[in-house]
């Protein structure tokens, strides 16, 4: 039934009125959560150890980051009819599917496990805030039956305070009686909401709280070019957890994140706390031209999400970007007038603020680098020869030494970190 309201002065005037129908989102949902369930006009089968799920792309970009960028970047999955998922159990992918076209769960301590696995996996950060709702609430049941007070401070320590959103530790944590009463929980929440009131400072506060339980080893890619497309924004990883069904047929298979705000190459990447930064490069303007950019970002794998950070001072592509001692180093390069560069500038996410340091006494440009030993170190192309030197960086010297004659020049790094 239409909803009804008062006509407004300007309404009766105008002869126009906004009607709205409480009813047609719901019905709308409905029906296309029935047309899964025939199998009828649906664009896609979701494959979960080996189980197939018919569904509609639209639905599924709607809910989730992870789907979104998989069916609108021009990835081989955009086109696919079937799309093998790893990662996730038939299981958990069954109920996040009636998650998405429902708005409703049933969570029950047999499905959790794969529940959250699932909507970690595909990004339905509604899913993983309702699951986290509910293991507070199995916790707190379990804690006042029997009076097992005596192991809420044990338990108290193995909670991820710092993965709960900021209105998950307002309304619950904060406002239960238990946690009111335990010094060691109010502690812990404070610590968790000053963590998340420290945007910038996260990469260097990260301790078990603030970390996923289950991490391995993932490669990631980030931008560059196409043939089709001068700048890129796809930000793609493997993970050979993940891998392993594909692994089998011998097929590695690259999973999509959520892409870069912006396209760009030539750009450079670190890793912090379990967080990528991205920095510089070459990006394309709205006239055609290319030129280097100051911008850098940050990329947090726990949400899938990225978050702009303070420009750097120079423009930079062709540079060195390493992180040492809780901050970014950024060397060398060429900036926006293709000039090469000798100056070295420190990033402090504390202070989102980026400071020259000490420059280099040469200009650098197209050269490698890697930190090692407290060290960042750099492998210099000097007067546009191979690679003749190299050099280790920190705060307070400069120091060169001589190695090898290379066949080498404008190499790149491989990052791995944590996903």
């Amino acid at each position: 039934m239409p909803s009804e309201r008062f006509l407004s002065i300007q309404e009766m005037l105008t002869g126009q009125r906004l009607c709205h129908s409480e009813s047609h989102t719901d019905s709308v949902l409905a029906a296309l959560n029935q047309q899964r369930s025939d199998g009828i006009l649906c664009d896609v089968t979701l494959i979960a150890e080996e189980q197939k799920f018919h569904a509609h792309k639209a639905v599924l970009a709607a809910c989730s980051d992870y789907f979104r960028a998989m069916f609108s970047l021009c990835m081989v999955e955009s086109g696919a009819d079937e799309v093998n998922l790893h990662g996730v159990t038939s299981l958990g992918l069954k109920q996040a599917l009636e998650f998405a076209y429902t708005g409703q769960i049933l969570l029950e301590p047999g499905v959790i496990q794969d529940v959250l696995a699932a909507g970690s996996h595909l990004q339905l950060l509604e899913l993983l805030s309702l699951c986290s709702h509910y293991l507070i609430q199995l916790a707190v049941r379990w804690l006042e039956h029997s009076c097992h007070y005596q192991y809420m401070d044990e338990l108290l320590q193995y909670i991820r305070f710092g993965l709960m959103d900021v209105d998950t530790l307002h309304t619950v944590a904060l406002s239960h009686p238990l946690v009111q009463a335990s010094e060691t929980a109010t502690a812990l929440v404070n610590e968790a909401l000053e963590y998340h009131q420290s945007i910038y400072a996260q990469p260097v506060w990260q301790t078990r709280r603030t970390k996923p339980r289950f991490q391995s080893d993932t490669l990631y890619i980030i931008g560059g070019k196409k043939r089709e497309v001068c700048k890129v924004k796809e930000l793609r990883y493997f993970n050979p957890v993940d891998q392993e069904n594909a692994l089998i047929a011998a097929i590695a298979n690259w999973s999509e994140l959520a892409p870069m705000p912006v396209g760009r190459s030539h750009h450079c990447v670190a890793v912090m706390g379990d967080f990528l930064f991205v920095a510089g490069g070459e990006v394309e303007h709205a006239s055609g031209r290319t030129c280097a950019v100051r911008t850098a970002c940050r990329y947090d794998p726990r949400s899938n999400s990225w978050a702009e950070i303070a420009p750097m001072k120079n423009c930079r592509e062709h540079f060195v970007l390493g992180a040492m001692d809780e901050y970014l180093y950024a060397a060398g390069g060429r900036n926006e007038l293709r000039q090469v560069l000798p100056t070295v500038e420190r990033y402090c996410p504390k202070k989102n603020k980026w400071t020259f340091v000490q420059s280099f006494d040469r200009s650098l440009s197209c050269h490698a680098g890697y930190v090692a030993d407290g060290l960042l170190w750099i492998s210099e192309q000097v007067e546009a020869r191979r690679l003749s030197q190299q050099v280790s960086y920190d705060e307070k010297a400069v120091e060169s030494k001589r190695r090898r004659r290379d066949q080498r020049w404008c190499g790149k790094g491989r990052k791995v970190g944590k996903h």
